[in-house]
């Protein structure tokens, strides 16, 4: 995130953060495995 305002955080900014925190869980996982700890 390029600011510590969250007045200032852009779309970008949030799925920038959001990739950060689940993307190398979320691939580990696979589709069908992220599908179903989406649902629990």
């Amino acid at each position: 995130m390029t600011t510590n305002d969250p007045a200032d955080l852009s779309i970008a900014d949030l799925q920038r953060h959001i990739r950060q925190m689940y993307y190398e869980k979320d691939v580990v996982r696979g589709v069908d495995g992220t599908f179903m700890w989406l649902m629990e």
